[in-house]
């Protein structure tokens, strides 16, 4: 694997020299936060226009549309679905098509995101999704299972044919958001890995993923990573070293499995109910 070692910001890096746009793009939270508000408004936009025009009974929305919990439900799965898709495109084009010491170099230097390689944060952090990549991952989940629950339990949803389709993309978009996130993870995990960095007695300071056959991973391939991990399939071309690279992996896997095993089961139920 590529030379990964931590490397001190210098004044080229700081965000003073760096243009607006890439600034937003290189800090998780105002990533993050520029995101969520353009999904917010595009969101509210369109719940407005299927309340307030005739394209609600066009899409069988029907006269639940004017009923505010409908409105509210309706506006959070566009919103979350949107960023999704938002985040998705903003990531691929901002590391996907770098190749392996850009994308290393990147993430060691500029890239102002979670530190999951060294501190894990406090509770306030979790819950505001800075902490780690895991908080933005919980806040995924938690949010997909509430939507999916509330439309499960509610027969005036259920019998919205397009208010379960926005059910199923806003589970489908927060299960992608995971993977994507994770992905980030591990790419920040390895490219922050200081090997000249004092460790407990005992540790070593290898880095802490390898790919088997590969010397210069690039984003695809931690996406790859993150996406068997996901599905549970484990990552059988893929060395874990060190107590970081496991508690990320023992985290990936807990919330993985909560998510496969709870909001798959509630999203099948939601599908199977018939109204």
């Amino acid at each position: 694997m590529q030379n990964t070692e931590q490397t001190p910001r210098d004044a080229s890096t700081e965000a003073g020299g760096r243009p607006w746009r890439h600034r937003i793009v290189e800090n998780d939270t105002l990533r993050m936060t520029v995101l969520s508000m353009l999904a917010a408004a595009v969101a509210i936009g369109l719940s407005t226009l299927l309340i307030a025009t005739p394209l609600g009974d066009a899409l069988g929305v029907g006269a639940a549309r004017r009923a505010s919990w409908m409105t509210g439900l309706m506006t959070l799965c566009l919103m979350w679905s949107i960023y999704s898709a938002l985040d998705t495109v903003v990531l691929y084009r901002w590391l996907g098509r770098r190749d392996s010491t850009d994308l290393h170099a990147l993430l060691r230097t500029r890239s102002r995101g979670p530190k999951e390689s060294v501190n894990p944060g406090g509770w306030r952090a979790l819950m505001l999704g800075a902490s780690s990549t895991l908080g933005n991952t919980v806040t995924f989940s938690v949010m997909a299972m509430l939507v999916v629950v509330i439309s499960m339990w509610m027969p005036e949803v259920r019998s919205v044919l397009t208010m379960r389709l926005l059910a199923v993309a806003t589970v489908l978009a927060s299960w992608a958001s995971i993977v994507l996130a994770q992905a980030l993870r591990y790419a920040r995990l390895a490219a922050q890995h200081d090997p000249k960095r004092s460790r407990p007695e005992g540790e070593s300071p290898a880095p802490p993923i390898r790919f088997r056959g590969s010397d210069a991973p690039v984003f695809s391939d931690y996406v790859a990573l993150s996406l068997t991990l996901s599905t549970m399939m484990g990552a059988q071309d893929v060395v874990f070293s060190g107590r970081a690279a496991r508690t990320a992996v023992r985290e990936h896997a807990l919330v993985g499995f909560l998510f496969n095993s709870m909001i798959i089961a509630a999203l099948a139920s939601l599908l199977l109910t018939v109204a």
